[in-house]
């Protein structure tokens, strides 16, 4: 679902695609070599993305996905199901967990003690007025099963295809009874549009390499360069 930048999020993120352009390019060509080094630059535009709080304390609006959560929460509890929000960032999940108090959020990340976070995980379970689980992907390592939830939100992602999978099947499990939905808010005109290409490219060529869809299938599926990639991301 892409979601459109309020004004404010879109200056902050057009003048941050600049600073990181001088960082990264010159002339077109890269200058950084190390490709692990680029993305962590480029998170800083998956923070604005996701929430521009997360870098400039004088934001003080509530970015838009926050509007299109809302608005996935009314039908997931018209339909008395709970939800799963994903966001990368412990800022976030605070800040998510303290907006939808009053609609029954609940919040855990790797900052939260291990015996607080399954009295969390608990409550969300077993208590029908704790309707929304907020949580970064790094719990979801921890082998959760977590079916109460049909509804899962992706607030926003990283580069990991692992951290993705894995916390996408905490409500895919064999005990699940009902339908589950997957939601991914994307920023428009974005760094999300390219994270949503790089995680389907990664998962196209994890496919091919376990050997579950073919050469010819691989080839005509297989769309990545990360140069053209970054340009878009950059320059556009």
């Amino acid at each position: 679902e892409q979601i459109p930048m309020d004004s404010k999020q879109k200056v902050l993120y057009e003048k941050m695609q600049i600073e990181l352009s001088a960082e990264v390019l010159r002339d077109g060509k890269i200058i950084v070599e190390d490709v692990e080094v680029i993305l962590k630059r480029l998170q800083r535009l998956v923070q604005i993305s996701s929430n521009p709080k997360l870098v400039d304390e004088n934001y003080h609006l509530h970015a838009p996905k926050v509007k299109k959560t809302e608005e996935i929460i009314d039908k997931a509890f018209s339909e008395d199901s709970k939800l799963l929000i994903w966001t990368n960032w412990v800022k976030n999940v605070d800040y998510l967990t303290e907006y939808f108090n009053s609609r029954g959020a609940v919040g855990i990340h790797g900052n939260i003690k291990t015996n607080i976070r399954n009295e969390i995980i608990s409550s969300f379970r077993n208590d029908k007025d704790t309707k929304i689980l907020i949580a970064t992907p790094g719990v979801a390592k921890e082998g959760l099963t977590l079916v109460e939830a049909n509804y899962a939100i992706f607030y926003d992602r990283d580069f990991s295809l692992e951290n993705y999978l894995q916390a996408q099947d905490r409500i895919y499990r064999i005990s699940q009874t009902k339908e589950c939905y997957i939601y991914k808010l994307l920023s428009e005109n974005s760094i999300d549009l390219w994270v949503e290409s790089l995680l389907e490219a990664k998962e196209v060529a994890a496919r091919f390499g376990q050997g579950d869809i073919s050469q010819k299938e691989y080839s005509e599926r297989i769309s990545f360069d990360f140069t053209d990639l970054l340009h878009d991301i950059l320059l556009n």
